[in-house]
């Protein structure tokens, strides 16, 4: 066994070790072995993971029964599940294992055996060990060590080669949780805009109901006409909006009402026009409504042999049909129209000529008779 701080002693004892590594044969391919301890600086005794990686660059199938990491003393770290790596392939295995104590200082050293199988009967058989030259890990000794990982310093500290160190921080951070933690905000800039760095927090400018919050300070809000100020924005004045759109169609309808009164067309005003219309649709239902009454009675006298009920019905069939001429006269007079006595074309009351038929009219009104027999021929 090696005796730590002996160099004279750690030479003797290594040299025949490594007399030995040169004289183990080879295996047919490339590997890596590389390490991770679980603290910033491997610790004697701490755990250490191991990651190796065989790669065949050779034609032969390689066969790995078992993968030994070694020291002077024995094996560290294994790995024993077998596996193959055919031609132009790698495989990676990772295993755990405990840091060994330092031969030399803060140095120890390992090497890497593999364990090579072979097929007899299908069945699996261990075959030739090879390892690998010396190497070196960088290990601090547990009797000098006063923290082995972060938790054991204080929250603004880190462990370092085995001993806590405060956490230096540059910029708007501060030290926690064995890190450099990044603060909300060391200014106003480093909030959003309606918001203002208080304590190294950014919270939200308050501002009257009447401002707004831009560029971390407070702005007066200047709001539309159908608008009022509400919770620091612009809102719908609803009622004002409501008052106005009322004056509005109130104006309209005043004003449309005075046009209709004034304007005239065909010398008769818009408003005079409109009114004539509904009359005259007045006694042209009322005309309509005679016609049907005289005809009524007049299929009525189809039927009828007796005489009185005869007489009665001729009497109504007449009175009806006068009603009627006179509801026609009533509305041709308002819309300043005539019937043409031949067609029955209704035309301009001021014509002489009927348009249609060429027959002469009266121009301006026709005789009563005339009216309405020309109704009762209809």
């Amino acid at each position: 066994m090696l005796i730590f701080g002996g160099r004279k002693r750690f030479v003797l004892g290594v040299f025949p070790f490594i007399l030995v590594l040169i004289l183990i044969p080879q295996i047919r391919g490339l590997f890596n072995v590389s390490y991770e301890c679980l603290t910033p600086v491997c610790v004697e005794g701490g755990t250490i993971v191991w990651n190796v990686n065989v790669s065949n660059v050779e034609k032969d199938t390689i066969r790995v029964y078992r993968i030994e990491i070694r020291d002077f003393e024995g094996t560290i770290a294994s790995y024993s599940e077998p596996f193959e790596v055919p031609f132009q392939q790698s495989r990676s295995v990772s295993f755990s294992g405990r840091v060994p104590s330092p031969q030399n200082l803060t140095k120890a050293y390992y090497y890497p055996c593999f364990t090579l199988f072979r097929y007899d009967n299908k069945t699996l058989v261990p075959s030739e060990e090879k390892c690998y030259n010396l190497k070196e890990i960088t290990v601090m000794p547990s009797s000098i060590v006063k923290c082995s990982s972060d938790e054991n310093c204080s929250s603004d500290s880190r462990c370092e080669e085995g001993l806590c160190f405060k956490v230096r921080c540059e910029g708007c951070a501060r030290a926690d949780q064995h890190r450099c933690v990044s603060y909300e905000c060391c200014s106003n800039s480093d909030c959003s805009s309606e918001k203002v760095c208080s304590n190294h927090s950014c919270i939200m400018l308050r501002c009257p109901e009447d401002y707004y919050a831009e560029g971390h300070i407070c702005r007066k809000l200047y709001c539309g006409l159908f608008e009022i100020p509400r919770k620091n924005r612009c809102t719908p004045n609803h009622a004002m909006y409501a008052a106005s759109l009322f004056a509005i169609v109130f104006l309209f309808l005043v004003a449309t009402f005075i046009f209709l009164k004034n304007f005239k067309v065909g010398g008769k005003t818009l408003w005079r026009r409109i009114q004539d219309s509904r009359e005259a649709k007045r006694h042209k239902m009322e005309e309509q409504h005679y016609l049907n009454e005289a005809e009524i009675h007049r299929e009525l006298l189809r039927y009828e042999k007796d005489k009185e009920e005869i007489r009665f019905h001729t009497a109504e069939m007449k009175r009806f049909e006068q009603l009627a001429a006179r509801e026609r006269k009533a509305w041709e007079k308002i819309l300043g129209l005539q019937t043409c006595p031949d067609c029955k074309a209704v035309v301009d009351i001021k014509l002489r000529i009927c348009p249609r038929c060429g027959a002469r009219l009266k121009g301006g009104a026709l005789s009563e008779d005339t009216s309405e027999r020309s109704q009762y021929e209809r």
